[in-house]
Parts: C-alpha cells; structure tokens; sequence
C-alpha cells in the first residue's frame, strides 16, 4: 500500500529531519526584522530547489521576501501547501533559548509555530517521490514572511497564487493533542486613541483628563466582551501614554483585536466596541479605528 510505502521511507529520516529542524530553529525570523527573516527564505530556497521546484521570489521592502515554488506532474489536479517563515521572537532570542530536546520533545524558537510545518511539507513532497508518485497536474509551495503581524503584505500573493487550487492546505500544527485545524477564527484588528487634557499631576491634577485612566476602563469593559461559549475573543496586546510622570496624560492609545468563527459573531462584537468607544469618559473623547 501507497501508506506503507510512505511510513517505510520516512522513518529512517527522523533523526535527519530533527537535525533540519534543530538548523532552521535555530535561526532567528523576528516579523521586523526582514535580515533574518531572509536568512530563513535562504534555506528554504535552496532546499525546495534541490526538489525540482521552479522557485520565485517575491521581493519585499517591509518584510521577508516571499517564496512560490511550482512543480509540474503527470497527472489531474492543483495542489498548493502554504506556511510561513516568520516568527513572533526578536533578534538574539535563539542564542538566549537555543533548541533542546527533552525526551521525546524538541523545544526552541519557531519549532511548532511553523519550521516543523514546513519541513513536514518538504519531506512528504520527498516521500511521494521516493514511490515515484506524480499524479497530480501541479504542486505549489508558498512560504510567506508577514504571518504573525498585522501588515500583510502577502495577501495579493496569497490570493492569486490560492486561485485556481483544487486544494489548498496549511502547513500549520495540530493542536497539543494532534487534533488537525480544520478552520481557524477570522480576526478584526483595531487601534484606539484616547484625548484627554494634560495638568501638573502635584500642582493643579483635577484640571486634568486623564487619557490612561480613560483608556484603562476602556480596556476592562473590552474584556467583558469575551465570549468564549461562543468562541469570541477580545484582546488588547499594546497600550502607549502619558510624557512624564507628573504629568496627566493627555494622550494615550491601544491596539487590539477581536475574533470569531463566523460573521455574524464578529461582526455583533465589532458593533460592541463601537458603541463603548462612541462615548466619552470624563470629558475624554476617544478615536476608533478597525481593519
């Protein structure tokens, strides 16, 4: 059997494929910081090149560059595997956290979140050529570099490489239990700016509005909005304000974002935060806007 054949080939490469892996985590791929990243699309280059793949790639001035590799087969049917070079970690976090094994684990940078995703996808492509398999009329390979941030340049790339596609399949991890990811949230980022008025906070502090304190009750009342039952979720991940310390902040802002697996539930939420921001708090009016 075709699976048989496969398991067969595979597994003799485990220890090589953890060498792989331990190399490409083991280099840094921070979103920002497009050097690394590129250190990154490098390798991968080089690798699906020893493939037979037709490799372009696609410049970009504000990110990695973008990788789409093509294979022609014999037979029907357009396959593309998508993933991504970039990770959530800066500059020197591999040398501060280098890869370990402990046991039957592999920790470090990326491993899960998604070198081990694109290496999967490199070796299956070798283990359907190890049985000589080519019944497919196309096999693409896309790796882009602005996954993990909210600037996605990728996205025209992303669509006109998809279009077309008989299939088109992430190269994302299962969940902790192996479960595979059938679907994943839609997601709704948002930026929120706070204007109040600035006073000495020692010599004359009731004068002033206080943008934080306004955006701090803000930021409680956005995480009301939680809704796990119904798989909704409302984060806010950065907050800025304030000039000085003895200064009431005049300004401050959040960004955020909210979640959900359908329209209908974003959208309700994204109603939500609308209306809280509509309104001012102690005369501190705030400016809203989503994506």
């Amino acid at each position: 059997m075709i699976m048989n054949d496969l398991i067969e080939y595979l597994t003799p490469l485990l220890d090589q494929y953890i060498a792989e892996l331990t190399t490409l985590s083991g280099m840094d791929s921070y979103s920002h910081d497009r050097e690394d990243v590129n250190h990154v699309v490098d390798w991968l280059e080089a690798r699906l090149s020893k493939l037979g793949f037709t490799v372009e790639r696609h410049h970009e001035d504000k990110a990695g560059d973008n990788l789409l590799a093509t294979r022609k087969g014999m037979g029907k049917g357009k396959v593309l595997l998508v993933g991504h070079s970039d990770t959530v970690f800066p500059h020197g976090t591999t040398a501060q956290r280098p890869v370990t094994i402990n046991g039957d684990t592999l920790l470090g940078p990326g491993t899960c979140d998604m070198k081990a995703g694109l290496l999967v996808g490199i070796y299956a492509v070798e283990a359907l050529d190890s049985i000589g398999f080519t019944d497919y009329e196309e096999l693409s390979f896309l790796i882009v570099s602005d996954e993990e941030i909210d600037e996605r340049y990728s996205v025209p790339l992303i669509r006109s490489s998809s279009r077309g596609k008989d299939a088109v399949l992430t190269l994302e991890a299962a969940r902790a239990n192996g479960d595979i990811v059938t679907a994943r949230k839609g997601v709704r980022s948002f930026f929120a700016e706070a204007f109040g008025k600035a006073a000495h906070s020692g010599v004359e502090p009731e004068k002033g509005r206080s943008a934080i304190l306004a955006l701090a009750h803000q930021i409680i009342a956005l995480q009301e909005l939680n809704d796990y039952a119904n798989g909704v979720s409302v984060n806010v991940g950065v907050i800025e304000g304030g000039r000085a310390r003895n200064i009431v902040a005049e300004h401050a802002d959040i960004r955020f974002e909210a979640r959900a697996y359908d329209y209908d539930h974003l959208n309700a939420v994204t109603e939500a935060i609308i209306k809280l921001f509509a309104q001012p708090i102690n005369d501190v009016i705030f400016k809203l806007t989503y994506e």
